[in-house]
């Protein structure tokens, strides 16, 4: 089993951490390259269509743009026009023949937008996956299958705030560039202000792993789940010039803080899996 597979099962295979690092083999060769900055910056993403059946995930329309006021958001690098599927250069993990999985290019995609309407003082971004189950004890366990209609939740990915409201983009790798173990460090940078994204508790009982997670951690979605996950970006216009988040806030803490200062919110879905029992998983 790789390291990966190891680290995902933590929490419902005591036996993969259990408090040491010994438990778990070190990655393989082609892991390690994977999972650093210069490995991950080779790729270059192919375009792969929509699965049957995720139509209507992403409502038909990879951009959406608030009616109002025209504010939208869009990606130059995520595939839109094939279906919105990410691919694994944007993945925290990516399928693998050997043990499901393995580290993907973790790299944050280049994000644009405009048309803020009057007022705006600042944005906030989140990144979400709505699709995650609520029951961590069947997740990436061998001869269990998560079936579509099992109870979901919300899985934060991304969580950036106080970005300047002179700001229209960030660059690609800008907020992750390859997959970095015990996590990025929260701060304030020319961006915004970050936020601890959910892989923070995932990898908290592992002593491999654990550590504040902030900036950009793409999709993992579980190896055994045959529901197609999707991901949201979503971008908020804001009347304040913060919101006066501070230590290791969360995606909830974003949407409490954002109550009765929202001016527009833009968004696009996009889709990602690694369960070949959908259907062939996502380029590589």
């Amino acid at each position: 089993m790789n390291r990966l597979s190891c680290l995902l099962l933590a929490l419902v295979l005591p036996a993969c951490s259990g408090g040491s690092t010994d438990a778990t083999p070190a990655p393989t060769s082609e892991t390690t390259a994977a999972a650093t900055p210069e490995a991950a910056a080779e790729p270059t993403p192919e375009v792969t269509p929509a699965p049957a059946g995720s139509e209507g995930l992403s409502e038909g329309v990879s951009v959406q743009v608030d009616e109002a006021t025209g504010f939208n958001i869009n990606s130059s690098n995520i595939p839109t026009a094939e279906g919105t599927v990410l691919g694994g250069i944007n993945a925290f993990c990516e399928p693998a023949d050997i043990d499901h999985v393995r580290f993907g290019g973790n790299i944050s995609p280049q994000l644009s937008w405009g048309n803020a309407p009057s007022g705006t003082k600042s944005f906030a971004l989140l990144m979400f996956d709505p699709d995650v189950p609520t029951t961590p004890e069947r997740v990436n366990k061998e001869g269990v299958s998560i079936p579509e209609d099992a109870p979901r939740t919300r899985f934060y990915h991304w969580v950036l705030v106080d970005i300047p409201a002179a700001r229209t983009e960030i660059p690609e790798k800008a907020e992750g560039n390859g997959v970095t173990e015990k996590g990025k460090p929260q701060e304030t940078n020319q961006y915004g202000t970050r936020g601890t994204n959910d892989f923070t508790g995932w990898f908290a009982s592992d002593d491999a792993m654990k550590g504040t997670y902030a900036g950009y951690d793409g999709p993992c979605p579980p190896w055994n789940d045959k529901k197609i996950h999707r991901y949201v970006f979503q971008l908020v216009a804001l009347d304040v010039e913060t919101l006066g988040l501070e230590g290791a806030f969360t995606g909830g803490d974003v949407i409490t803080a954002m109550a009765g200062h929202e001016l527009a919110k833009a968004s696009f879905t996009t889709v990602y899996w690694v369960n070949p029992a959908i259907v062939a998983p996502p380029a590589k």
